[in-house]
């Protein structure tokens, strides 16, 4: 490489190792440096991970030997991000380091007085805006400002990181795919609520050569970033039919809103391999109020239940310790959900970040909170700080039980014969469940299920029932592992049934849900057998 031609490290540190861990926002950057400034900046981005060592971090961008160094700081690496920073500049002091990323947008000036010296310039906002102008600046000697913010972006004019090579398809287990930007909503939760409220759209023409390299590059799964897939539905329609022609092959991960679903767009998730999420935060029209949301919960249902008749796979989003909830509405929100039989359940803690509407307003909500990164709510007025805790164990019960405990399919069959609400079982589950995790971590969450229930059953003299339970577990349990094991050439699982599992299956097939029902005709059997599986079939080898 030319003398002349300076190296720029893109540093981009991930939460995991999982199928999100894309450098995407610095691989667009470094995509414009490369098509703007080639002949003078060679880009170059670096992953790194929260569970790798400082010093493993230094030491890999010091044998990169960069002429500039860069930071994508997001909420989960802010402390990572300044503390490798920090070590850099006390072994390389003139060493330029940029800063970019949400965390910037939202508190380049905090994070300038709190950690000064770390940082030499920060780019808030999108870093296509201003990064040409840093660079610019730099190489014409050191930065003349501490903070460039930036010019209007136009997405139709920017590179793809996909198709000039800067990011290769087929090295991610899966890919983040940016087809917007911009919201039209203004949540007092959430970040983009102080960004543009005009949604600003990739080309059709991009979007389409993306997606045609995805499909030749074998790409299994993405996550589409815009935060309403379908606010303009004209072009979600166009964009589906676009997705079933050229990657059907693709598993899709897709946010989408409650009120501009309608049957059509249900009917074109349902031919396609997908998940949604949907935020519904809370179900409480009052707590949504107070974060600029609403709810019309009759909607709500009437919309999801286009999803539910179309097959398709959806999940809510749900927040406790939001203003004006308590435990109470918190629980109601939890029964409300589950009322629409989701496919998952994901629960988060309120955090009050930097840059939102909320954060300027926290105290006159009473929010007791984390004043630095994770900026947790800790309480407040009516939400104590015990009911918190509550919620919390709460969550992790549900996660456990219910996402990660593959419950959709019979979680409702046993809440309706219990006559009891979702949130009152996963509250008595979760204290159920404390000391349990730790003390056997190797147990499958099918197994902690079955004794849970048996034992839940067996207290209201219901065993034989309890029984039933057990085998139902144990059925979508062996069906899981078999399709787990298939990559592995294990044909044959074994499991133990109280009752017959293959007329057991047939009953659910037919629709047959009462447990006594099942508990009185179906023959017992109780021994361990072999199960199989062939052409989606579970074969009981009884």
């Amino acid at each position: 490489m030319p003398s002349s031609i300076k190296k720029l490290v893109m540093v981009s540190i991930h939460i995991d190792r999982g199928s999100r861990a894309v450098p995407l926002g610095a691989a667009s950057v470094a995509a414009l440096v490369h098509a703007r400034h080639g002949d003078r900046v060679k880009p170059i981005i670096l992953d790194c991970f929260l569970d790798q060592d400082i010093a493993f971090c230094v030491a890999a961008i010091k044998e990169l030997r960069p002429d500039i160094l860069a930071f994508s700081i997001y909420l989960w690496n802010r402390r990572k991000s300044i503390e490798i920073a920090r070590q850099i500049k006390k072994e390389l002091p003139d060493l330029p380091i940029f800063a970019g990323g949400p965390e910037v947008t939202a508190d380049w000036h905090r994070l300038g007085e709190t950690y000064p010296g770390c940082f030499d310039l920060f780019l808030p906002g999108e870093g296509e805006g201003s990064i040409l102008q840093g660079l610019d600046m730099l190489l014409a000697g050191r930065p003349s400002t501490s903070v460039l913010f930036p010019q209007s972006v136009d997405l139709t004019v920017l590179p793809s990181p996909y198709l000039d090579g800067m990011l290769d398809p087929a090295a991610y287990t899966g890919l983040l795919w940016e087809l917007s930007r911009g919201c039209p909503f203004r949540c007092h939760f959430c970040f983009e609520s102080k960004g543009s409220e005009q949604v600003r759209y990739f080309s059709m023409e991009r979007i389409t050569r993306e997606l045609e390299l995805f499909a030749r590059s074998g790409v299994r799964e993405l996550f589409i970033l815009d935060p309403t897939f379908n606010h303009n539905r004209t072009r979600a329609k166009k964009l589906l039919r676009l997705m079933q022609e050229v990657a059907p092959d693709i598993h899709y991960n897709i946010e989408v809103r409650s009120e501009f679903l309608d049957q059509e767009l249900a009917e074109l998730f349902s031919c396609l391999s997908c998940s949604l999420q949907i935020g519904l935060q809370s179900a409480d029209p009052k707590v949504l109020r107070n974060i600029n949301r609403s709810i019309k919960q009759d909607d709500f249902r009437r919309k999801v239940l286009f999803l539910h008749e179309a097959e398709v796979v959806y999940g809510f989003d749900l927040i406790y310790g939001l203003p004006g909830d308590s435990l109470e509405g918190f629980l109601a929100s939890i029964d409300f959900a589950f009322s629409m039989v989701p496919n998952h359940i994901d629960i988060f803690p309120l955090a009050v970040l930097p840059g939102t509407v909320l954060f300027d307003n926290a105290d006159s909500f009473g929010l007791v909170r984390d004043s630095d990164d994770p900026y947790l709510v800790r309480s407040s007025s009516g939400f104590h700080s015990e009911d918190m805790a509550v919620a919390s164990r709460i969550a992790s019960a549900i996660d456990l039980f219910y996402n990660q405990g593959n419950a959709v399919p019979w979680f409702d069959i046993i809440i309706e014969r219990l006559g009891i609400t979702p949130s009152r079982f996963f509250l008595d589950f979760s204290l159920w469940l404390e000391g349990r995790i730790s003390d056997e971590p190797d147990q499958a969450m099918s197994e902690v299920q079955q004794i849970y229930l048996l034992k839940l059953f067996i207290d209201r003299g219901l065993q034989a029932e309890g029984e039933i339970v057990h085998d139902i577990i144990e059925i979508f349990a062996l069906w899981d592992r078999i399709d787990e094991a298939a990559s592995g050439n294990v044909s044959e699982l074994s499991g133990f049934f109280y009752f017959s599992p293959s007329q057991l299956f047939e009953y659910l097939e037919e629709g047959v849900r009462d447990l006594g029902e099942l508990a009185f005709f179906l023959p017992r059997l109780e021994k361990t057998i072999l199960v199989s599986s062939s052409e989606g079939v579970l074969l009981f080898q009884e």
